[in-house]
């Protein structure tokens, strides 16, 4: 479910966000 939240979170921000979440660092802003 958590995956879940975080990848609409992503979605609702922008696609820059994205491409960051690619790289391994979004998920760190999301922490």
């Amino acid at each position: 479910v958590y995956v879940s939240y975080l990848r609409q979170k992503l979605r609702s921000i922008g696609s820059t966000v994205k491409i960051e979440g690619e790289k391994g660092g979004s998920y760190e802003l999301v922490k």
